[in-house]
């Protein structure tokens, strides 16, 4: 059976300063087989923009470098974006569309995803400050600033495959 998961990216609100930095979110979904003991990545494969951004290949300290999708780790990446205030709203407006194939085997219906989501992030003092930090950025999407995870969220989701409806998962 073929199976695909929308996710919809809309925004990244920074509650409390943390740090100042480059950020990035990065996603991964799969599913186990049915011991558990092997992992089977759910390829991202398209990604649609569902809200009208001003100039959304302009390079700025909410766009330094455009989302992409990683075919080689089966991994979708947001837009890297730079976080200097608190209380910052970063608009995404992004549908991310993953697709995987499961055996069609008695149970199959109550087969659980998990979609791992990691916050990336390197101090804004790391690469130089923040006006230097956007020459570190192409609208290409390569980026010469190395980003390292700093939290992680797993979540499970059960049932997806039991119903033809769509389901709704905020990330929060």
């Amino acid at each position: 059976a073929i199976v695909d998961i929308a996710v919809s990216l809309e925004n990244f609100s920074n509650i409390g300063l943390g740090q100042q930095g480059i950020y990035q979110l990065r996603f991964t979904l799969y599913h186990l087989n049915s011991d558990g003991t092997k992992k089977y990545l759910a390829l991202p494969y398209t990604v649609t923009p569902t809200s009208s951004q001003r100039e959304p290949n302009r390079i700025n300290f909410h766009n330094l470098s455009p989302c992409r999708i990683d075919e080689h780790t089966h991994q979708f990446y947001s837009k890297c974006f730079m976080i200097r205030y608190c209380e910052e709203l970063i608009d995404f407006g992004n549908l991310v569309e993953f697709r995987s194939e499961l055996d069609i085997a008695q149970g199959y219906e109550q087969t659980p995803f998990f979609l791992e989501v990691e916050l990336l992030f390197v101090e804004i003092n790391a690469v130089g400050g923040a006006e230097y930090a956007i020459s570190l950025f192409t609208a290409e999407g390569e980026n010469a600033a190395v980003l390292s995870p700093v939290s992680k969220k797993c979540l499970k989701i059960n049932g997806i495959l039991e119903t033809v409806v769509s389901s709704y998962i905020p990330v929060t």
